[in-house]
């Protein structure tokens, strides 16, 4: 993002490449020439702006990249144009060559060649062309001429300088609102850029003989920033060896020879005989070594598949608490060949391919000492809190732990994963070999990680890695709290606070281009009890230019945002919201909420949500209804009362998630009616389309615009979980606008399989 100032204009700029192959820009040009301005009836310019670029071809040894570019595509026309752009470097050397269509090629230097071939590129229609926001298609590569420009950069053996000089392609003699003024009698201009670091620059060059103009930006890889390092967050647990004696082998026994086992282990053996026993199984000989069962079993009748002999051992290490690595089941049939079927350790423990029955479950849980548990349990909870997460439940076996947890301390999920396995791993008895956790958010349970306790004590002792924890992992859609699991009684009811300082901005309105707030949000929660909450915000302000900002002009439909001016001075310090939400789980995947109260700060109403959201699955499908009242300006407990500004609805959506499978994209449609009961459709990142035409929505011609969700974890000394997001929008209108509403489920279940997996790499930080 960056602002260039090169006479008449000041632009502001951001962009984006969103796609290896596509970058796009958003962008404010402002006008400080009476020249100009004069014949914008003494009004500032101003305008609005999008452009789109696409690489169309690669860069390689003797071929020059290929580009495509589109300006100003869905402004107001002043600034449209098009061009086609190759490129190729050679050593320290950049050049550029194109040829543009439109504004940057209004020089004119060849005739149009798609002129010649059809006569509907002939004619182009310049200057402003109404509300803008329309894609104007048929202007598109339109025009009796074209212009040629050209460039080339030098990398100086300076650090960071770059040198630049170019041709023109605009003449400057049609710039908006008549022309002529601005002409340019020399095409070149020059400049000098240093970055005297990756993520700054600045230039400075001279262009169309108007003086030396200037220019500075800033830049980042979204995806790779680090941030500060979290010197202010507790280090992570270190893993403690397992309790020695417990379950200890002193000697390995002769084959089959059971009573030289120790009591506990003899224990175990007798409920393997007795388990085979229960399946039609004979057992001829055990044999124990160097870690490693091997059980040989009389043939049964009939013929099992080889899902019965993997049941069957899976069941076999499940009652078997003992330190081994590896589990072997064989029989010979009459001919003497032997079958066999072995499984590793991290697989006595992985649920069945198939649901297990009641008595299944049993045979392969068996509950700890319940004063032994209790100790463990709160040992784990008390270690859990020190980490700052929000404990529900710990559930406790021989052969597994499960903690039920909230956190909101961690930007990346694995890292709250890892230190919760340790914590849980330093306090569970020898025999475990599983920990489950199980992410809770908002109340209800939205997925569960189980872990081999053996892969992460390898992966901390360099004798594996994360890779190999992931490869015995296995993350599933959680069923809610299992019975018989110890509850945090201190859990509930909860209350919980935190104060932000927040930025408020107004961009892009004539003569008031930058208005702004700054302000405190302090947001505060009462959980009664899990998925019931009271949550609430009061902003408090510090410092706001909004008094001289003017209202919008009137619209022909139902002002449910245009009002935000009154909403901005009346309400500077103001309620901004106070909800009662319940969350919950009506169904496997299934998922429920339903709130009232002041829903945002110009919305009062309740209403409900359902999502459908298969686990491991790139879509999720919702609804959402509401009845909302519009709120008075003041922002308190009031609603409007002023006939003409009271107001109410009923709005509601249907949304189609899907997360891409390429480069980490998300996108959403929705469906529906909104505020101003105008009924369309949103394409996530955003641009909506509605039954409303250009000329009743206004200036923009429909709602659009993009934002950056800024995660404030970058720029702290501890973790924290918090985003910001940042939304740019042309202009603030009635129509297409949805009501804002306090945990949505959407996101409240974004703790999924394909986040999980994304972080991985983390699970030992």
């Amino acid at each position: 993002m960056g602002a260039s100032f090169v006479a008449p204009y000041d632009r502001y700029y951001v962009n984006l490449q969103a796609l290896p192959w596509m970058e796009g820009t958003f962008r404010y040009t402002l006008s400080k020439d009476e020249r100009l301005n004069q014949r914008r009836l003494g009004a500032t310019l101003t305008d609005r702006g999008a452009d789109l670029k696409f690489r169309l071809w690669d860069e390689s040894y003797w071929i020059p990249a290929v580009a495509l570019g589109v300006q100003d595509m869905l402004g107001t026309g002043l600034f449209d144009s098009e061009y086609l752009v190759f490129s190729k470097r050679y050593y320290d050397l950049d050049f550029s060559f194109g040829v543009a269509w439109g504004y940057s090629g209004s020089r004119g230097t060849l005739p149009n060649p798609f002129a010649e071939i059809s006569p509907i590129f002939e004619n182009r229609n310049e200057g402003f062309s109404g509300l803008g926001g329309i894609p104007e298609v048929g202007k598109l590569f339109s025009g009796e001429r074209v212009g040629l420009f050209a460039g080339v950069e030098y990398r100086s053996p300076f650090e960071g300088v770059t040198f630049k000089f170019e041709y023109d392609g605009n003449d400057y003699e049609n710039e908006p609102v008549g022309g002529g003024d601005f002409q340019s009698d020399i095409p070149f201009n020059y400049g000098v850029e240093y970055s005297p670091w990756p993520w700054l620059s600045a230039a400075l060059m001279q262009e169309r003989e108007e003086g030396f103009s200037g220019r500075v930006s800033v830049r980042a890889r979204l995806h790779d920033i680090e941030g500060l390092p979290k010197f202010g967050d507790l280090p992570p647990p270190e893993l403690l060896p397992r309790p020695a004696g417990e379950n200890s082998r002193a000697s390995a026994g002769a084959p089959g020879d059971i009573t030289a086992l120790p009591a506990e282990e003899e224990e175990a053996a007798d409920l393997l005989f007795d388990l085979f026993s229960a399946r039609g199984l004979e057992i001829e000989e055990f044999n124990l070594s160097g870690g490693e069962a091997m059980i040989f079993i009389a043939r049964p009748n009939g013929s099992p598949d080889v899902r019965f002999w993997h049941d069957s051992a899976r069941r076999a290490g499940r009652v078997l608490p003992l330190p081994i690595t590896k589990l072997t089941i064989a029989s010979s049939d009459a001919s003497g060949l032997v079958e066999h079927v072995s499984l590793a350790r991290e697989e006595f423990f992985r649920a069945a391919g198939v649901a297990e029955t009641e008595a299944a479950a049993e045979e392969r849980v068996r509950n700890l000492d319940e004063i032994e548990a209790e100790r463990i349990g709160n040992a784990i909870v008390d270690d859990l809190e020190a980490q700052g997460f929000a404990v529900n439940a710990v559930g406790l076996t021989d052969t597994e732990v499960k903690l039920y947890f909230s956190q909101g301390k961690y930007r990346h999920i694995s890292r709250a994963i890892g230190r919760a396995a340790r914590i849980a791993a330093n306090h569970a008895p020898r025999s475990v070999e599983v920990i489950t956790i199980v992410l809770v958010s908002a109340g209800i349970t939205t997925g569960e990680v189980s872990l081999m306790r053996n892969a992460l004590e390898n992966a901390l002792g360099n004798k594996g890695s994360p890779e190999e924890m992931w490869a015995s992992a296995r993350l599933r859609q959680s069923a809610g709290v299992d019975e018989g699991v110890m509850f945090n009684a201190d859990r509930y009811p909860n209350v919980g606070w935190k104060l932000r300082p927040k930025l408020r901005q107004h961009l892009g309105r004539p003569g008031q281009f930058h208005r702004y707030q700054i302000w405190l949000k302090l947001e505060a929660s009462l959980e009664i009890f899990r998925g019931l909450a009271v949550t609430g915000a009061w902003g408090q302000n510090i410092y706001h230019n909004f008094d001289d900002l003017e209202s919008l002009p009137v619209s022909n439909i139902q002002h449910v945002r245009t009002e935000i001016v009154n909403y901005l001075n009346e309400g500077a310090t103001n309620l901004v919201s106070l909800t009662l939400d319940y969350v919950f789980n009506p169904a496997d995947s299934w998922y429920a909420k339903f709130s009232g109260g002041y829903l945002e700060e110009m919305f009062a109403g309740f209403g409900g949500e359902v999502l459908y959201r298969p686990y491991n699955s790139r879509w999720a499908a919702g609804f959402d209804i509401y009845k909302v009242y519009q709120r008075e300006f003041e922002q308190r407990f009031g609603l409007q009362e002023d006939p003409a500004l009271k107001y109410d609805t009923i709005t509601g959506h249907a949304t189609i998630y899907y997360d891409v499978p390429v480069l980490n994209l998300f996108a959403a449609v929705s469906l529906g009616r909104y505020l101003a009961q105008d009924i369309g459709v949103v394409l996530g990142s955003w641009f909506t389309g509605t039954d409303l035409s250009a000329g009743e929505f206004g200036e923009g011609s429909f709602d659009k615009g993009i934002f950056i969700t800024v995660p404030w974890d970058l720029f702290y000394p501890t973790s924290t979980g918090v985003h910001g997001t940042f939304p740019f929008r042309p202009l603030t209108r009635d129509g297409g606008q949805k009501v804002g509403v306090n945990k949505p489920l959407h996101g409240v279940t974004g703790i999924n399989y394909g986040l999980v997996e994304r972080d991985w790499d983390r699970i030992l930080d």
